[in-house]
């Protein structure tokens, strides 16, 4: 999908969702929000399906499993969307847009091979609360344990340095769209009637796959597929704007 496209849909998306939240007053009762948050991820260590073609030939392919050590990464985001009031005060939508990265080393080949991931996931989530303290101009409370799950539609671009080799090979990058799982949950504590900050740990899960034909200086060019196994614990922590 070109990246215009993404983005507009991506828009319209998070229109939809907010919806609800411009008509309240004729349509639901409905307390909007805008959260902004920054955190690091901390990626397990996991495997990577690989599989190298050479130039088209028939039968010319070797493949395998390796493992790839990840690094701890940074990650951050912005969340809008409402929670619905009165006896539903409890349950919210939102559409969750974020970064995060899973940089790592293939590290049991001939020679350790840096594998990079950037990925930029938007989640429609549903939501729930626990109102406690519940007051006047704080209907879900000033202080809300939450959870949310999603499925989360990725965009990620993979990087994998091959120059190690050291036998004329380009580097090997990609980008893939697919859709990954987003589960999480925190405290949020409103610190006053517009603002509240919270702090939230989020596990993610991807299954991405990436093909390149890479540049081969002494022959045909090699087409590398790399299925990595993306396991993320995010712990965050941000600001909600009220409304």
């Amino acid at each position: 999908m070109p990246r215009s496209n993404w983005i507009a849909r991506s828009l319209v998306l998070f229109a939809l969702f907010l919806a609800p939240v411009w008509s309240a007053p004729r349509a639901v009762s409905a307390e909007g929000f805008l959260d902004l948050y920054l955190g690091a991820s901390f990626p397990e260590n996991g495997d990577v399906d690989g599989r190298a073609s050479f130039g088209g030939v028939p039968g010319a392919t070797i493949s395998g499993t390796d493992r790839i050590d990840y690094d701890t990464a940074f990650t951050s985001g912005l969340r809008g969307g409402y929670w619905f009031e009165d006896a539903a005060n409890f349950i919210g939508l939102g559409l969750d847009l974020s970064y995060y990265g899973a940089y790592g080393e293939v590290s049991n080949t001939p020679v350790d091979i840096e594998f990079d991931v950037a990925a930029l996931p938007i989640t429609p989530l549903l939501m729930v609360r626990v109102p406690i303290a519940v007051e006047d101009g704080f209907p879900g409370g000033r202080f809300q344990p939450y959870g949310a799950i999603g499925p989360s539609l990725t965009v990620s671009i993979a990087y994998a340095d091959l120059s190690r080799y050291g036998v004329g090979l380009d580097d090997f990058a990609d980008a893939s769209f697919d859709v990954g799982l987003d589960v999480g949950g925190g405290v949020a504590i409103q610190v006053a009637e517009p603002i509240a900050l919270f702090a939230e740990y989020r596990y993610t899960r991807l299954r991405p796959e990436f093909d390149d034909e890479v540049d081969f200086d002494f022959g045909p060019d090699i087409d590398i597929d790399l299925d990595p196994d993306i396991d993320v614990h995010h712990m965050v922590f941000g600001v909600s704007f009220r409304f």
